[in-house]
């Protein structure tokens, strides 16, 4: 069945209410009305149009998507896959989600091959190398696209392009980085470009950890609609990071047997840093995972949280994230200019153990890190305790000016 109105508001319209019908939740149909809204409608009333054809799909993507990093330029295309399956059948595609295979050939491939084993050799966590693999994958597209498929003819500006990309910006920076370090030690007849990162410089740190109070916090988790399955599911993954002080990456992994309901403890070994953790099961926490797993899709994951959407899979990284920062900021508790994502209610946490005056070590243990000194950058956070440690400046004896003649000289 085709869609005979194609007036780009009225299609809107119609395409987000099939997508509801169709399962997407309303975070994620808010996603792609945003690009259809501020990119497509836009570009085609440039063109002198408001009517969208199937072509006027292609010809906007062509404009759009060079742009554009891979990862979005992935976003785009499936903005506009949805609206053409909705014009062409009046139906929306369901999502599966693919698992993009990394493939290193010869040429660059096989050096970034090695690269990678070499990193696994180092024994680097796999969240590391995948991203070693992700971001180096990015980076031969890149190269492949101007039509190079050999190390030797990697040139200056074409690292210096990648580097400059927004997204994963920092990331990029680092694997890059490594990258060419390893290729100043093992391929040293081909050109290296490490000396181009002592000239980069990274993004100045926040000052401060983004934090909200208690009272902040609570008006966050109140706020969440726990009547829907996903709001269940999202109300208690925000519980574990809130309370708990959980990583996104260990909340994804929380899987069956790490809960022991007897004893009312989480025992997880942490997907950062490998090493294990045991938390107490708080009451709330444990009601609300319950409360989930009451609604939770049947599948054979050994993981707690699950999509809602068929194939059933454990979670992602990036959608469970996008779940507790959308929380936060529909909450109504100012955000702008603090970070709200699931790792601002982990330093959070950390404000208010130092509020309660919780030394460093009990902290250091609570949010499974590697050391003391790694716990200390959360200290920043703790600006009114510092203030009670700053001293008085004495007053100076005008005799101190008035010596060698009013002359001051080391």
């Amino acid at each position: 069945m085709e869609v005979k109105d194609r007036i780009i508001d009225n299609l809107i319209v119609k395409c987000s209410e099939k997508m509801a019908e169709s399962g997407y939740s309303q975070g994620i149909i808010s996603t792609h009305v945003v690009r259809w809204k501020l990119h497509l409608r836009p570009f085609l009333a440039g063109n002198g149009t408001s009517v969208y054809e199937l072509e006027w799909g292609r010809k906007f993507l062509a404009e759009k998507l060079p742009s554009l990093s891979p990862a979005s330029q992935r976003r785009f295309k499936r903005s506009v896959r949805i609206l053409d399956a909705f014009v062409t059948t009046g139906e929306i595609p369901k999502h599966s989600k693919r698992t993009v295979p990394f493939s290193f050939s010869n040429g660059i491939g096989g050096v970034v091959k090695d690269f990678i084993d070499y990193k696994s050799s180092q024994r680097c966590m796999m969240t590391t190398i995948d991203n070693y693999k992700r971001l180096l994958s990015y980076f031969i597209q890149s190269l492949e696209m101007k039509g190079k498929d050999g190390i030797a003819q990697i040139a200056e500006s074409d690292v210096l392009e990648f580097l400059g990309v927004k997204e994963s910006n920092r990331s990029r920076h680092s694997v890059m980085r490594q990258f060419y370090e390893y290729v100043g030690l093992y391929h040293p007849e081909v050109p290296n470009y490490s000396y181009l990162f002592e000239f980069i410089h990274q993004p100045i740190r926040e000052k401060n950890p983004s934090t909200y109070s208690k009272e902040e916090i609570e008006a966050i988790e109140s706020s969440v609609n726990r009547c829907s399955d996903v709001g269940k599911r999202t109300y208690a993954m925000l519980l574990l990071s809130s309370r708990l002080g959980l990583r996104i990456s260990d909340i994804i992994g929380l899987g069956f047997p790490n809960i022991d309901w007897d004893k009312s403890l989480i025992r997880l070994r942490q997907a950062k840093t490998g090493n294990p953790i045991e938390l107490p099961l708080l009451k709330d926490v444990g009601e609300a995972i319950i409360s989930y797993l009451k609604v939770r899709p049947e599948c054979e994951c050994e993981e707690i949280f699950v999509t809602h959407t068929p194939p059933v899979t454990r979670m992602s990284r990036a959608g469970a994230a996008r779940l507790i920062s959308n929380a936060i900021q529909r909450s109504g508790v100012e955000s702008a200019g603090r970070k709200h994502g699931p790792h601002s209610m982990r330093f959070s946490l950390a404000s208010r153990m130092l509020e309660q005056g919780v030394g460093i070590p009990v902290i250091s243990e609570s949010l499974g890190h590697t050391g003391q000194d790694v716990t200390m950058n959360y200290l920043r956070i703790d600006i009114q305790k510092i203030s009670f440690c700053m001293l008085d400046v004495p007053p100076v004896n005008e005799d101190f000016y008035e010596q060698q003649n009013g002359t001051f000289f080391i």
